[in-house]
């Protein structure tokens, strides 16, 4: 169903389940029910995905949770505005064991 595409094979999984003795396949049935027009947009349109703005969201709250109560406006808006690239950062240097200190 999810791999056709198919909004026929999704009514169909709803009517048979709905009423299902079984309580988790009809909780299933039941949530899909509820959430139909977003469900069949989804089979309807698999290419177009939130993810992006997810991810563009995401950076935001980790930079806002990063730099709380110490970030100015001129900062914040720096950190946005510059690329989210970890791999530009240098390696921190590893930390010497207590054994090579005692020794």
């Amino acid at each position: 169903m999810l791999v056709s595409g198919e909004v026929a094979k999704l009514d169909a999984f709803i009517a048979t389940y709905l009423n299902d003795p079984r309580e988790p396949l009809a909780t299933v049935a039941a949530g899909l029910q509820k959430d139909y027009a977003a469900v069949t947009n989804c089979l309807r349109y698999p290419d177009i995905s939130n993810g992006p703005m997810e991810a563009t969201n995401q950076k935001i709250k980790m930079t806002r949770r990063r730099t709380y109560g110490r970030a100015g406006l001129e900062l914040l808006n720096g950190l946005l505005v510059l690329p989210w690239d970890d791999s530009a950062r240098p390696a921190a240097e590893p930390v010497p064991s207590t054994a090579s200190i005692a020794a």
